[in-house]
C-alpha cells in the first residue's frame, strides 16, 4: 500500500520564504495590460505529433483534428481572472526558492481547491505573452529578442525526489516564463549586464494581505494595480472610470467601494513598535479642484501612493530604514495637479518609455 504524501502546510512554506533574503518578486507590468485588463485571452492549442499523426490539444484535454487549426489565424479563448493572477504571484515566489512539491500544497496555501489549481496551471501553460527575452532555467541563459517573442506564461517540469529520505516521489516545479523585460548592456569590463525593466515589486507581506483574508481577491488585485502603476518620478492620476476599465470592472460603483476600503484600511506588520501601531496601505493626493468637481457632480481624479508596499521594499533593502511615522495630514493631501502628470496610464510598458533604472534605484 502506497504511503500517504507528506504535504507542507501553509506555515511551513511561509517560513521557508521568511527565513531567506528573497522576500520580494518582480512581475511584468503587462500582466495587467495584456492579460487581466482583457479578461479573455486568445491562444493557440498545442500541436502534438505521435504514431496517430498530427493534431491539436487544448489545456482541458480536448483534441482537435489537425485540419481544424491549419489556419494559423484561428484561435481559442480562455479567461484570465484574479485567481490566475494570484497563482502567478505565488508560483514566482516558489520558483525563487527552488520549490518542488505538489499542487495540493499550492492550493492549501491560497485556500483554493486542488482540482481548480491544476486546471489553472494547465491553462497558464497555454496562454502566451510577448516579451523581449527568454530565459532557459536549466542553463540559466537569457536570449534577447529586440522585436519581441511570444512565450507561454508558465511551464511545469517534474523532478524525482524523496520524502523522509527514503520514499521516492515525483514532485513538480513551476517557472514563470512571462517574467520581466530586460535591457542588455556591456559594462566597462566588457561583461554583459542584463537589467530588469518595466516591472513592479511584490513582497511576501503584500501577498499576506490576501492569504490572511484581510483583502479579498478583487481588492488585492486592485491593490497590486496601484503598486504597478506607481512611479516616484511621475504622478499618475486615476479616475474611477479609468480604474474600472483597467481592472476589467463594468460597474464603477464596485471600484469606488474597493478603493474606499483600501484607503481606509490600516495594517500592522512585523515592523511596528510602540510609536507606530499601524499605518495605511495608501497615501492619497487630490488635485486642488477635487471638491469643486465633486460638488459639480463631475468625476474627480486622485493619485495613490502605495505606502505599505513602498515601505516594505525600503525596509527589505535597508534593515535600518526608519519605520513609518503616522501623519494624517500626509495620508490624504490636496494639491495642485502638476503639469505633465498622467491620467490613468502607465508609461513603463515594453516597447515604450523605460522606467527600469528609476524603479531599480528606488527599490534597490
Amino acid at each position: 500500500m502506497a504511503k500517504k504524501r507528506i504535504l507542507r502546510k501553509h506555515e511551513d512554506i511561509r517560513k521557508m520564504i521568511e527565513d531567506t533574503d528573497m522576500k520580494f518578486i518582480m512581475l511584468n507590468n503587462r500582466l495587467f495590460d495584456d492579460f487581466y485588463k482583457l479578461g479573455k485571452i486568445q491562444y493557440r492549442p498545442k500541436l502534438i505529433s505521435d504514431k496517430d499523426g498530427d493534431r491539436y490539444i487544448n489545456y482541458d484535454g480536448m483534441v482537435y483534428p489537425y485540419q481544424e487549426f491549419a489556419d494559423k489565424e484561428k484561435m481559442l479563448t480562455a479567461t484570465f481572472d484574479e485567481r490566475d493572477f494570484i497563482l502567478i504571484v505565488l508560483l514566482k515566489f516558489l520558483s525563487l526558492h527552488n520549490f518542488k512539491g505538489y499542487t495540493k500544497e499550492i492550493a492549501d496555501y491560497l485556500g483554493y481547491s486542488d482540482k481548480r489549481v491544476k486546471e489553472r496551471i494547465k491553462k497558464l501553460q497555454f496562454l502566451e505573452g510577448t516579451m523581449n527575452n527568454t530565459f532557459y532555467h536549466k542553463k540559466k541563459e537569457r536570449t534577447m529578442y529586440p522585436d519581441g517573442v511570444k512565450v507561454r506564461v508558465i511551464n511545469e517540469e517534474s523532478e524525482d525526489g524523496y520524502e523522509n529520505g527514503n520514499i521516492k516521489r515525483k514532485f513538480y516545479k513551476w517557472h514563470l516564463n512571462f517574467d520581466c523585460d530586460y535591457k542588455r548592456e556591456v559594462d566597462e569590463h566588457g561583461e554583459i549586464q542584463d537589467t530588469p525593466i518595466n516591472f513592479f515589486k511584490v513582497t511576501i507581506y503584500d501577498l499576506d494581505l490576501y492569504t490572511s483574508k484581510l483583502l479579498n481577491e478583487k481588492e488585492f488585485i486592485t491593490y497590486l494595480y496601484f503598486v504597478s502603476s506607481y512611479n516616484a518620478n511621475q504622478d499618475i492620476w486615476h479616475t474611477m472610470d479609468k480604474l474600472s476599465e483597467n481592472l476589467n470592472t463594468k460597474d464603477v460603483k464596485i471600484t469606488e467601494k474597493i478603493v474606499a476600503r483600501l484607503i481606509e484600511l490600516r495594517v500592522k506588520d512585523k515592523f511596528v513598535d510602540e510609536n507606530n501601531q499601524d499605518f495605511p496601505l495608501f497615501h492619497v493626493k487630490r488635485p486642488a479642484n477635487y471638491e469643486k468637481r465633486v460638488k459639480e457632480r463631475e468625476q474627480p481624479s486622485a493619485y495613490y501612493i502605495p505606502m505599505y508596499n513602498v515601505q516594505m521594499c525600503e525596509r527589505l533593502n535597508d534593515k535600518n530604514s526608519d519605520t513609518y511615522v503616522s501623519n494624517e495630514a500626509e495620508e490624504v493631501h490636496n494639491e495642485e495637479q502638476p503639469v505633465g502628470s498622467t491620467f490613468g496610464e502607465k508609461k513603463n510598458q515594453w516597447g515604450s518609455r523605460e522606467f527600469g533604472d528609476e524603479i531599480a534605484e528606488l527599490f534597490g
